[in-house]
């Protein structure tokens, strides 16, 4: 019910601006083409041929508009989507205006479809042309100015997300649970093996450090934050010891990513899923095309639901700081995260 009388308000608020649109063109015209030609005995004509021929123009624009945003987005082909916006959409409203001056032709005169284009000339065409082209301006103008408004708005926001996600990472590593596990770790190996509590608070230390220094960056080398997750992975082991296996398959390269991301994603693949000697987790980090992948063995904690904030935050940032998207892929045996990297120094 609720779904159907949203319908409804959208089309009247279409058929609003609609009608809205063939008053503006009915005004241009009269104020720069129509002097002398309205005047109070057809002034009512005009505009309701003008209103009708806006409708007629608006309604098919709109669905197209809506399809050609589907196919080309503006903010990935802004210039692709204008071309093919104003070339098909131009091409619909001649052929909706000669559908409409047919149906006319024919409702007050009888004539046939062949008799209409064999007697068709430009002086007919000359008042829906000029309200095409008037009105296919003011829509495309109002089109695109909403389209921008609404690209201003999502980077609006994408920005605000970035930092959120940024003070997230951060806050993640003062949350007191984290400390608390750490420091339980530290006490249980310090007197049984000091020189692995000396390596471990050396580690814990690298890690407040570099989550401190990079808490502004944006974008970070991938040598940093793969050298960033050995120090959290080792840090971990010291946890789970043998339950928890990785390999790191990354040779030294210039690219970058979005800071902060594998700690999040490590975090995720332990936090999510059984770490025992009976259930070992084993993660893979690599590079697979123009993507770091982070892969573990997908054997979850069942009952424990995720709230995916930490996905969301990465892939918020990825769309604002670089147009792409991470990719999950999962199976029955395999949790795959594909994050973006990029050249652009």
């Amino acid at each position: 019910m609720g779904n159907i009388k949203n319908k409804k308000i959208n089309f009247l608020r279409e058929l609003i601006i609609a009608i809205a649109i063939g008053v503006v063109v009915f005004i241009f015209l009269y104020l720069f083409l129509w002097v002398g030609v309205v005047n109070k005995s057809n002034i009512i004509q005009y505009l309701s041929i003008s209103i009708l021929y806006s409708i007629a123009g608006y309604v098919p624009n709109k669905y197209l508009a809506v399809y050609l945003n589907y196919k080309i987005p503006w903010e990935k082909h802004p210039g692709k989507r204008l071309f093919y916006g104003i070339l098909w959409g131009f091409l619909l409203t001649i052929i909706t205006f000669l559908t409409i001056n047919y149906l006319q032709v024919w409702f007050y005169f009888g004539k046939s479809i062949g008799e209409y284009f064999s007697k068709m000339s430009f002086s007919q065409f000359k008042l829906p042309i000029y309200i095409s082209i008037v009105m296919f301006l003011f829509f495309y103008l109002f089109y695109f100015y909403r389209e921008v408004q609404k690209l201003k708005l999502k980077e609006a926001k994408l920005q605000t997300e970035n930092a959120k996600a940024k003070f997230n990472a951060i806050k993640n590593q003062i949350d007191p649970h984290f400390l608390f596990n750490n420091l339980n770790v530290l006490y249980s190996i310090i007197d049984e093996n000091p020189q692995n509590a000396k390596k471990f608070v050396k580690n814990l230390s690298s890690i407040y450090r570099y989550i401190l220094e990079h808490k502004d960056v944006d974008l970070i080398s991938l040598d940093n934050e793969i050298d960033f997750a050995k120090r959290y992975l080792e840090l971990l082991k010291f946890r789970f010891e043998d339950s928890l296996n990785y390999t790191i398959k990354i040779e030294r390269s210039n690219v970058k990513i979005v800071s902060l991301a594998t700690q999040i994603l490590l975090e995720n693949a332990i936090k999510h899923n059984k770490i025992t000697n009976d259930e070992p987790l084993f993660i893979n980090i690599f590079l697979e095309d123009d993507y770091l992948v982070i892969e573990n063995n997908y054997n979850p904690i069942h009952g424990k639901k995720s709230t995916k904030t930490g996905l969301k935050s990465i892939n918020d940032r990825c769309q604002f700081l670089l147009k792409k998207e991470i990719e999950i892929i999962k199976t029955d045996e395999k949790y795959k995260i594909r994050v973006p990297i990029t050249n652009n120094t």
